[in-house]
């Protein structure tokens, strides 16, 4: 027998979730800057070459190459931030194309299908980052494949993340989680309850990350950490009732197809 949805089911979701997204944006800025550095430094200096940037994990450089001052330089700082502005307008466009659709969804086929999406989207962007993370690093013959497509790969995995809906979606999810099952004169409260777990959430993330930041090659540690938690924000979403109680029922028995059926099953709605 199928438990009762309780709006309390849907904060591990929202904890999190805001754990993903605090400190995705963080280490996401720090890639780029790396990969930055990589690009503009390997047209100067004859690849095979792995530039060690402070944090990014050892590698390999001539001793006679000064790489943290490349590394500072104007060049980098407007190439990185260039990007970053690009990868946060592709998320943002994708999230703003999809954000009424995934009302809808959520209206007519329940609320887990939006949570998981944009879980998804998330998890997207954190695999794709863990394996740009090694781009430019020396293998076992001290030679650097460098991906000088990283930008555009960011792109497109930023856009599609964006597509799947964001933290904007989980949030949505979870006030339509309470509003599905509480009475609408005890939601104020919740409602804030939610808001006060996702800033939880992103603090605790953030301290966690101060500590991970000291770890050999930080920023892939880092983005598996993360991969790890939209795996079990998955599972949360996986294991937790449908809260939606007349989209549940209806698309169990097949009575809903005479609402979503227009103008002429209007005279069945009553």
């Amino acid at each position: 027998m199928e438990r009762d949805a309780k709006w309390w089911m849907v904060l591990p979701v929202v904890l999190l979730v805001s754990m993903i997204m605090a400190e995705l944006r963080v280490v996401q800025q720090e890639q780029l800057f790396h990969l930055a550095c990589r690009e503009i430094n390997a047209t100067r200096i004859a690849l095979p070459i792995n530039i060690t940037v402070p944090g990014a994990g050892a590698g390999s450089h001539p001793a006679s190459t000064n790489t943290t001052a490349l590394c500072k330089s104007e060049e980098v700082k407007r190439l990185a931030n260039f990007w970053s502005e690009c990868t946060a307008i592709a998320f943002s466009c994708g999230a703003v194309a999809t954000a009424s659709a995934y009302g809808v969804l959520s209206d007519r086929y329940g609320r887990k299908i939006p949570l998981a999406t944009s879980i998804f989207g998330n998890l997207l962007v954190v695999v794709v980052c863990a394996v740009l993370s090694y781009n430019g690093h020396a293998g076992e013959a001290g030679e650097a494949h460098f991906i000088t497509s990283w930008k555009y790969i960011l792109l497109v995995s930023n856009l599609v993340g964006g597509l799947c809906g964001g933290s904007g979606i989980t949030l949505m999810g979870a006030f339509a989680y309470v509003t599905d099952t509480n009475d609408e004169k005890e939601r104020a409260h919740l409602f804030t309850s939610i808001e006060a777990t996702y800033g939880a959430g992103g603090f605790m993330m953030l301290l966690a990350g101060v500590f991970i930041s000291r770890a050999t090659d930080a920023l892939f540690v880092t983005f598996v950490v993360l991969a790890v938690l939209s795996l079990a924000t998955l599972a949360c979403v996986a294991v937790i009732p449908e809260s939606n109680k007349n989209c549940r029922a209806e698309f169990e028995t097949g009575a809903g197809k005479a609402r979503l059926a227009g103008p002429a099953g209007a005279g069945k709605r009553k």
